[in-house]
């Protein structure tokens, strides 16, 4: 079953609840369910719907709920978190914003706490290297990039596109499991803090809050 969200400004929001298969040379997703009828959805997995110009580099996604997809190659035991790199990669303010923020909202709402597999377009390598340590904290698997991956994957569901609550925002309110931008700001100290020794604070640009990363 497809279940998408399209009434927020910023983003659209899709969640495949049960298995699924990808098929990463079409950047498509499968839903099996032969007893209803066959549902095809869209998705641009990037949180900055808003912008025409900014979501017109972003891959879109297809979603498909009805007769079964291709073979599974891959078979994973958790969720597919699958999202963009794309839009303002490069620019640390919306690489959270529009990004490790929002990753952090899913994995602490629909996902429940549970460990995803990451499933990214427009994953530049400069992008991935840079932030490898805290990828690493959201996922321990390896990376599933969906511009040059040719096996087909399966998963015990699929949570496709990022939620935000706001300009650098964590709504307690709006998670399963009640976290804050203090619980957000432990894991950046657990990603880069033994790289930082001089207690700098770490400052989102053109934002008045800073996060310090010392251990």
């Amino acid at each position: 079953m497809i279940k998408c969200t399209r009434s927020h400004k910023y983003y659209d929001y899709c969640f495949m609840d049960g298995p699924a298969v990808l098929d990463p040379t079409t950047s498509t997703f499968y839903a099996a369910d032969p007893t209803g009828p066959t549902l095809v959805e869209k998705i641009k997995p990037y949180p900055r719907k808003f912008e025409n110009s900014t979501m017109s580099r972003i891959k879109e996604l297809t979603l498909i709920s009805g007769p079964p997809g291709p073979k599974c190659h891959v078979q994973h035991t958790g969720p597919a978190l699958v999202f963009s790199a794309g839009g303002y990669t490069g620019n640390v303010f919306h690489d959270f914003n529009d990004g490790f923020i929002p990753i952090f909202i899913v994995v602490h709402s629909i996902l429940h706490d549970q460990a995803p597999i990451l499933v990214i377009s427009e994953a530049r390598d400069r992008w991935v290297s840079r932030y490898a340590d805290l990828l690493k904290i959201f996922s321990k698997h390896p990376i599933i990039n969906l511009d040059n991956d040719t096996a087909t994957h399966c998963f015990t569901s699929a949570s496709v596109g990022l939620i935000s609550h706001g300009l650098i925002t964590i709504n307690p309110t709006l998670l399963h499991n009640p976290k804050t931008m203090v619980h957000f700001h432990a894991i950046l100290v657990k990603a880069f803090g033994k790289h930082r020794r001089d207690s700098k604070p770490w400052t989102f640009p053109g934002h008045a809050s800073s996060y310090s990363v010392e251990p």
